[in-house]
């Protein structure tokens, strides 16, 4: 399964996410005003079906990502050398460049989703490859929360 974001959507207060069939799937609003920086995804009805949200004040840097099977924690990793996030419940580890939206979530030796450039790239326009459609809106939140930690370190 793919979907499809644009980079510099994400520095809006909205913006939509698009599937295979060029269809918008999921709709994404920062909510304003709040303690953390938070996004709650919605689908076209504009039903709340997941969230991504800062949790203050964590370390390591943490994000609680809320979906319909439940919340899980994805935490950030610092090293000297690089940087690396996890979610030590499902056992996924994030790798990869995430200042260019370009990095693998795996669970061992298994690929789980990855995010690069989509091409041909009008604009930067980015896909989302998930291998199992159970794990597309934990996928999602991963790439939206690392997004949010990007745009937090730029400013």
């Amino acid at each position: 399964m793919t979907l499809y974001l644009q980079e510099q959507i994400f520095s809006f207060d909205h913006f939509d996410i698009w599937d295979e069939d060029g269809n918008v799937k999921y709709q994404v609003d920062r909510v304003l005003f709040q303690f953390g920086r938070k996004l709650v995804v919605t689908d076209v009805q504009g039903r709340e079906i997941c969230f991504v949200q800062h949790i203050p004040f964590s370390v390591p840097c943490s994000y609680e990502l809320a979906v319909p099977s439940g919340s899980v924690q994805l935490d950030r990793h610092f090293s000297l050398f690089s940087q690396r996030y996890s979610i030590d419940s499902l056992a996924w580890e994030v790798a990869g460049s995430f200042m260019s939206l370009d990095f693998s979530i795996t669970q061992g030796d298994k690929l789980i989703a990855r995010i690069e450039k989509a091409w041909p790239a009008f604009q930067d326009r980015y896909q989302l490859e998930i291998a199992d459609e159970k794990d597309e809106l934990t996928a999602l939140c991963v790439v939206l929360a690392i997004d949010i930690e990007a745009e937090r370190h730029s400013n």
